[in-house]
C-alpha cells in the first residue's frame, strides 16, 4: 500500500503542479490580449503583435483565435498588408471552429483585399462568406456591392443589391444601408430618376435617417438643375437637426451659386456664419469666392481677401486656414496683378507646405506672375514644374498648354510643338 500511495503521490504532484501552471498561464494569455490590444489603440503595432503571439502560442481554443486576429488588425493599421492578409488566411484556416472570430477574419480579409485594389480577392472573400453563413449573407453581399461599387459596376451592384433587398425584408439597419447604396449606384449610373424613388422611399421609412435621404434626394434634384426643388430637400435635411444637416447647409449654398443669387447667397452665408460656428471657415471662404471676379458675379476683392485673413485668424490650424493663404496669392496675381507680393506669397507657401493637396494650382500661378510680366522662359519652365505635382481638375494639361505657348512667344518652335504634342496625345479629349 505504501508502494502504490508513493507511486500516486509521484504521480499526482506533477499533475498538480501543471494544473496550478495552466490557470495562471491561461490567465496571463488574457492579459496580454488585453494589453496588446491597449498598444494598437496607441500605434504601438509591434509592441502588440508580441504579446498577441504570445496568445496563439497557448492555443487556447478561445483567446487564440482572437490573439491570430488581432495580429492580422495591427498589420492591417501599420499598412502591412500583405503581412496582414497572410495572418488572416491562417487564422481563417487554422480556427474553423472559432465561428464569430473566423467570419471577423473574412471581413478584415476582404477589406484588406479592397484597401490594396485586389478587388478580386476582396469579391471572392465577400462572396465566401455569403456561402459559408447564410445568416450573414446580407451585410456580406452589402460589402460586395461597395467594391462592385468602387470599381464603377454599377450594373452588377444594382442587380445584387435589388435580389438581396427582395430577400432580406427585416434586415434592419442593413437593410438600410442595401437601399441607400442602390440609391447612390441608380445616380452615379445616371438613372436619376429611380435614385430620386429610392431616397424619396427612405425618408418615409427611415425617419431616424430622414436627414440623409433628403440630402441624397437633394443632390439628384440638384444634378438635374431643379434647384428649387433640391433646395427644398436641402432645408428638410437641415430640419432634421442629424448628421447631414451642415453638408445640407453648404449644398443650399451650391444652389444659390448656380442660380447666380449671389447677393441671396452672401446674405445666406452671413447667417450660416452666425447660426452654425463649425462651419464659420467654410462660410467665409465661399464668401471670398463670390467677392472675387473668377465668377463674374461681384467684384470686391478687397473684401475678399479680408474674409480670406478672417479665416486665417480666427481659425489658425484649419485646412482651410492654409488654403486661404494660396487664395490670397491667387487673388494678387489675377485680380490685383501684385506680381511681386504674389510671387513671394507663393514660393513661401510652396516652401511652407509642401503636401498641400492643392499644391499644382498654386505653382500654376506662380508661374502665371512671370507669364503676365511677359518673362515667358521662366514662365515655361515653371509651367513644367507645375505638371510634376498631383493633379487636381485638369491642371496638367492646362499647364501643359501655357508652357507650349511661353515657347511659341520666344519663338522657340521647337520646344513648343514638344509640349503641343505631349498636351495632345496625353490628353486627347481635352478641349
Amino acid at each position: 500500500m505504501r508502494f502504490h500511495l508513493g507511486l500516486f503521490a509521484a504521480l499526482t504532484l506533477p499533475l498538480l503542479f501543471v494544473c496550478a501552471a495552466a490557470a495562471p498561464c491561461l490567465a496571463d494569455a488574457g492579459s496580454d490580449l488585453k494589453s496588446g490590444q491597449d498598444l494598437m489603440k496607441a500605434g504601438k503595432y509591434d509592441d502588440a503583435i508580441v504579446l498577441f503571439s504570445a496568445v496563439v502560442k497557448t492555443a487556447d481554443p478561445t483567446l487564440a483565435p482572437k490573439g491570430q486576429l488581432c495580429i492580422g488588425i495591427a498589420l492591417q493599421e501599420k499598412k502591412s498588408y500583405a503581412e496582414s492578409i497572410t495572418a488572416l488566411k491562417i487564422g481563417i484556416q487554422t480556427y474553423p471552429n472559432a465561428e464569430r472570430v473566423r467570419r471577423e477574419m473574412l471581413y478584415r480579409l476582404g477589406e484588406v483585399y479592397g484597401i490594396t485594389g485586389d478587388n478580386a480577392g476582396a469579391i471572392e472573400t465577400y462572396q465566401s462568406i455569403a456561402a459559408q453563413y447564410p445568416a450573414d449573407s446580407a451585410n456580406a453581399d452589402l460589402r460586395l456591392a461597395h467594391v462592385f461599387f468602387e470599381m464603377k459596376k454599377y450594373p452588377e451592384a444594382i442587380a445584387l443589391l435589388k435580389i438581396r433587398i427582395a430577400a432580406h425584408p427585416d434586415a434592419g439597419n442593413t437593410l438600410m444601408e442595401l437601399s441607400f447604396l442602390l440609391g447612390q449606384c441608380y445616380r452615379e449610373n445616371g438613372d436619376l430618376k429611380s435614385a430620386v424613388d429610392i431616397y424619396q422611399s427612405l425618408g418615409t421609412q427611415y425617419p431616424a435617417k430622414a436627414d440623409r435621404a433628403f440630402l441624397e434626394l437633394g443632390i439628384c434634384l440638384q444634378l438635374q438643375e431643379q434647384y428649387a426643388d433640391a433646395q427644398d430637400a436641402f432645408q428638410k435635411s437641415v430640419d432634421t437637426g442629424n448628421g447631414a444637416s451642415n453638408e445640407a447647409r453648404l449644398r443650399i449654398d451650391e444652389v444659390l451659386r448656380s442660380e447666380k443669387k449671389y447677393q441671396e447667397e452672401i446674405a445666406y452665408l452671413d447667417k450660416l456664419y452666425a447660426e452654425a460656428p463649425e462651419l464659420r471657415a467654410d462660410a467665409l471662404t465661399r464668401q471670398a469666392e463670390v467677392m472675387s471676379v473668377c465668377l463674374a458675379g461681384m467684384s470686391d476683392v478687397k473684401s475678399a481677401i479680408e474674409k480670406l485673413q478672417q479665416v486665417i485668424e480666427e481659425f489658425p490650424g484649419s485646412p482651410l486656414a492654409v488654403e486661404a493663404q494660396a487664395r490670397i496669392a491667387g487673388i494678387q496675381v489675377n485680380n490685383l496683378k501684385e506680381f511681386a507680393t504674389a510671387e513671394s506669397g507663393l514660393r513661401h507657401f510652396m516652401v511652407k507646405y509642401p503636401d498641400y493637396p492643392a499644391l499644382i494650382v498654386v505653382a500654376h500661378d506662380l508661374a502665371f506672375c512671370s507669364y503676365f510680366q511677359k518673362n515667358y522662359t521662366t514662365a515655361a519652365a515653371l509651367f513644367i514644374d507645375a505638371t510634376k505635382l498631383k493633379e487636381i481638375g485638369n491642371y496638367i494639361p492646362v499647364c501643359l498648354y501655357m508652357a507650349a505657348d511661353c515657347y511659341m512667344r520666344t519663338r522657340d518652335y521647337r520646344n513648343a510643338k514638344f509640349y503641343f504634342d505631349r498636351l495632345i496625345s496625353k490628353y486627347p479629349a481635352e478641349s
